[in-house]
């Protein structure tokens, strides 16, 4: 295992990352370097599909709606076994989408459709993570879902070594070790976690936010009272424009 001290860059947004708008030009330099992108009020009176159609190849996958929408509910309006089932309101903690899948979507985005109620999206970049555990540790890191997927349960690694990239999957939720390195990895990740603090993005009406989610961990604040009627919707991107 690599040594190497743990040190994040400031985790406060600054307003290059989060308050100016960017143009659609930078959206593949800003993915490459901060592993997010922000759009402000990026075409309103369009549709989310419309909209980030604008800026890469918007993916269907099976039995997930092209766009899904993405509103607070309790545990019990929920479906259990699902992140808003085990945490109603509360904060989601950092993770990747679909980490139990085989190869999960490179990008994801995420646009504000509803009221502006303060609840901020979380994102925190994992390279450093990597650094901290070891990239050779955490590739022979072995989790498989918790649940089976179509009747089976594959092998997994934490991380995969891809031609385009690598991709670092994390769900405390959906992923359970496999095996005894991933036991270490995973008590060594959560020890990462802890002492850490994920950028804050709160995202306003028409707001498009494109993350990298091969590097990138996400997660979703405490919907307080009178955020109720936060709305996001949500799609996966296969690559962004150059």
């Amino acid at each position: 295992m690599l040594a190497v001290p743990f040190a994040f860059r400031s985790c406060a947004p600054t307003e290059h990352q989060v308050e100016t708008p960017l143009r659609r030009s930078h959206v593949s330099r800003e993915l490459k370097f901060d592993g997010f992108t922000l759009l402000r009020a990026f075409m309103p009176g369009s549709t989310t599909l419309e909209a980030v159609s604008t800026l890469g190849i918007v993916v269907a996958l099976p039995g997930l709606e092209t766009v899904q929408s993405l509103v607070p509910k309790r545990c019990e309006e929920s479906t259990p076994n699902t992140y808003s089932g085990t945490f109603g309101r509360g904060a989601f903690p950092l993770h990747t989408d679909l980490a139990h899948w085989a190869q999960a979507p490179r990008y994801l985005a995420l646009r504000s459709v509803g009221p502006t109620v303060g609840v901020p999206t979380t994102l925190l970049d994992a390279r450093p993570l990597l650094m901290e555990v070891g990239e050779e540790e955490l590739h022979r890191s072995l989790v498989r879902p918790r649940r089976p997927i179509g009747g089976a349960s594959s092998l997994l690694r934490l991380l995969e070594c891809r031609p385009e990239a690598t991709q670092l999957r994390w769900d405390p939720l959906f992923l359970e070790a496999a095996n005894h390195r991933a036991v270490s990895s995973v008590t060594a990740v959560e020890a990462c976690l802890s002492r850490v603090s994920p950028i804050a993005v709160v995202l306003e009406k028409d707001d498009v936010l494109i993350v990298d989610n091969w590097r990138m961990l996400h997660g979703r604040g405490e919907v307080t009272s009178g955020a109720e009627n936060r709305h996001l919707e949500r799609c996966f991107v296969k690559e962004v424009a150059p």
